[in-house]
Formats: C-alpha cells, sequence, structure tokens
C-alpha cells in the first residue's frame, strides 16, 4: 500500500531496520545526498515508488501535470523522481512535476479550493452570481 511504502513512517522504519539508526526524514535526505549506499538504496527505491504511483494517477486521469504538496526534497531527490517518472512516461510526452508551496494545514484548504472551483464553476454546477458572500 502507499501508506505501507511511501510515507516518511515507512521509509524511515526502512532505514532504521537496515542501519539500525532511528533518524528524521532531512537527515535521511542529507545522508541520500552524501551518498550513504545503504540510505540511498531504500531512498531510491521509495522515489522509483512515488514515481509510478505518479504516473498511474497521471495516466488514469489522462493528466501530464502533477503538483505535489508538502514535499520536502533536495535536488538530488528531484532530478531521480523526475527522471523516473521520464522512463515510466517516455521523452514524447513526459508528465510534468510541480511543487506547491502551500504547506501545512493551507494546503488541505488550497485543494478543497481548487475542486470547488474546478468541479462546481468551471464545470457550470454553480455560476459565479449564484452565490452571496
Amino acid at each position: 500500500s502507499v501508506h505501507a511504502e511511501l510515507t516518511c513512517k515507512a521509509i524511515l522504519a526502512k532505514i532504521e531496520a537496515a542501519t539500525g539508526q532511528k533518524i528524521t526524514m532531512e537527515q535521511a535526505i542529507a545522508e541520500y545526498d552524501a551518498g550513504n549506499p545503504q540510505i540511498a538504496e531504500i531512498y531510491e527505491q521509495s522515489l522509483r515508488n512515488l514515481a509510478i504511483l505518479i504516473y498511474n494517477l497521471c495516466t488514469g486521469s489522462n493528466v501530464n501535470c502533477a503538483t505535489l504538496q508538502c514535499f520536502h526534497l533536495s535536488e538530488k531527490s528531484c532530478v531521480k523522481l523526475e527522471n523516473e517518472i521520464r522512463k515510466l512516461s517516455g521523452d514524447q510526452n513526459p508528465i510534468q512535476i510541480r511543487f506547491s508551496s502551500i504547506d501545512g494545514k493551507k494546503a488541505y484548504h488550497a485543494g478543497c479550493t481548487l475542486a470547488i472551483e474546478k468541479l462546481f464553476f468551471e464545470t457550470g454546477g454553480i455560476l459565479l452570481g449564484d452565490i452571496s458572500m
């Protein structure tokens, strides 16, 4: 499952099992960037799995861009993720990845706002003049 494989908690548990060290996600990313082979193996597999998830969601929804919220990746991690997605989607029409600057509690509200805009206003469910605010 996504929860068992791709959450910070799951990744950190795999790292702890492999290295015997209890570290934070920020430390794991720093170790990955520094080239720690034990952490790199686990972290790169997580990035590959994330790429597969993004690819499947995008192709299933017929979109070519995904915006990730609340992701804190290093430049090296971003490049690896983009390369993995490009391997899956091909060079002709690659899936683009964007990172939202909205974080924390505001991330939930941003998603709700986008859903309301797309599902009601753009599809004609509610017209702008139909609401009073």
